[in-house]
């Protein structure tokens, strides 16, 4: 059975001895680098002027305040709006939802 792809073990050496401990030894530094360089992406603020007014129109939607949009000027495609509604009475308004 061949282990090429498979890191070994302290005490394990195979055919190509303590060249294959390095790389090894890097992969999980390098998954921790990657970790740390997005960890600020993930609590910027990304939220646009044109979601707050998506979020407003499905709110609307949702509270049935005016559930077709009639009093509103709307220029987009309803369907995302009305998706987005639907969502309100499970998570409530939060930008994830």
């Amino acid at each position: 059975m061949k282990d090429e792809g498979r890191c070994r073990g302290a005490g394990e050496q195979g055919s190509k001895g303590a060249s294959l401990l390095l790389p090894c030894a890097l992969a999980p530094l390098l998954l921790l680098l990657a970790f740390a360089l997005r960890l600020p992406g993930l609590f910027a603020n990304t939220f646009d002027a044109d979601e707050a007014l998506f979020a407003t129109w499905a709110r609307y939607i949702a509270t049935w305040r005016d559930p077709l949009l009639l009093t509103q000027a709307v220029d987009k495609p309803p369907l995302a709006i009305y998706l987005q509604a639907l969502f309100y009475p499970l998570f409530g308004p939060v930008e994830w939802a």
